[in-house]
């Protein structure tokens, strides 16, 4: 199986992870991320990514040029010691931590940060083992990894109230009207390989009081990060 890498897609107001993948850490993996999350949008979203180089092709292919797209990049440095901890960093000094870029379209460099989906993927490793660092609870089987970081997400969208909210990411996205028991969340996520990939729709401006709809949240894609700004009801993805 070698390594293999969890993209997801999460909606930074409401918390909603709107597609996942598990797969390589390559182009394949990025086409598919981005492809899979332009399916689910109806409104032109800002798209907010790291520094990895894998998403703008598919990006302009999917959204076109004129979509706002950001890139934040963080700037670590080695921290000095002896060898073999190359996994503690420190800030370089004089040097701006984050760093934001336009890629294509006018981003709104105040909206562009990918802190959601890095919240996201810590707490996914600290509630599924077999996604952590140095661990014995690694997967033998791809297919049983993916079928547990499919129950992970669904119970996070369907099940779990975050400590900030009083309601479901699906609640909060208007995908359901209600909290769904652990139960219906592990029959929501048995079902879901068999659901596809949604079909893309005609992509339309952010509307005004309104929050744009997602289509089928389940299913596979990549990973990305969503999120619904502002009076607006801008949206927003980040990578």
């Amino acid at each position: 199986m070698g390594e293999q890498w969890t993209w997801a897609a999460i909606c930074r107001t409401s918390k909603l992870i709107i597609a996942w993948h598990v797969g390589k850490r390559d182009q394949e993996s990025s086409d598919s991320l981005v492809e899979d999350v332009r399916a689910r949008l109806v409104v032109m979203p800002q798209i907010t990514t790291d520094g990895l180089g894998l998403y703008a092709q598919p990006i302009a292919a999917n959204f076109g040029r004129a979509v706002p797209y950001m890139q934040t990049v963080k700037s670590f440095s080695s921290r000095p010691g002896k060898p073999g901890t190359s996994e503690k960093f420190a800030v370089e000094r004089g040097v701006d931590f984050i760093q934001k870029r336009a890629i294509f379209g006018t981003p709104d460099p105040a909206k562009a940060t990918n802190y959601a989906i890095e919240r996201s993927n810590l707490t996914a490793r600290q509630w599924n083992a077999r996604l952590r660092r140095r661990t014995l609870a690694f997967s033998k089987k791809l297919s049983r990894h993916c079928a547990a970081v499919a129950l992970h997400y669904v119970y996070v969208n369907l099940c779990h109230i975050p400590r900030n909210m009083r309601i479901t990411p699906a609640m909060a996205a208007g995908i359901t009207d209600c909290q769904f028991s652990a139960s219906w969340g592990h029959l929501t996520a048995f079902f879901a390989g068999s659901w596809g990939h949604p079909k893309s729709r005609r992509m339309g401006p952010p509307a005004r009081g309104r929050d744009p709809v997602f289509f089928r949240v389940m299913g596979p894609a990549s990973e990305v990060f969503c999120s619904l700004m502002g009076p607006a009801r801008d949206a927003e993805v980040g990578i």
